[in-house]
């Protein structure tokens, strides 16, 4: 039996998250989504659009817990779809606040 090795190529841990999200596109598309994981470089989101990648995107990110928002700009680097209308999104920003991630840790 043949084995196969994947290699990671990520630079950060990915933390699970379920957080509530809106969004504006360069597009000036504007929706809700929801963080399903962060890291210090970006961001998985699952939503009902779909954005093309290379695309700008700001994003305020709800974080009950602390009832505040986290605003967040990046740039979409993939976008999959998981069936007709839901979709998975990359996003990454190079400009995280660190100190802002730690409220998504909260549960």
């Amino acid at each position: 039996m043949e084995e196969y090795y994947f290699k990671e190529r990520r630079q950060f841990v990915r933390i699970k998250t379920n957080l509530t999200a809106r969004f504006i596109d360069s597009y000036k598309i504007e929706g809700r989504g929801f963080v399903n994981d962060v890291s210090a470089q970006g961001l998985g989101l699952f939503m009902h659009q779909y954005l093309k990648p290379q695309t700008t995107i700001e994003l305020w990110i709800e974080l009950p817990s602390q009832q505040k928002t986290v605003y967040l700009k990046g740039e979409v680097v993939w976008s999959k779809t998981i069936d007709f209308s839901n979709y998975r999104v990359g996003v990454q920003s190079d400009h995280v606040d660190l100190a802002s991630l730690t409220g998504f840790l909260d549960k």
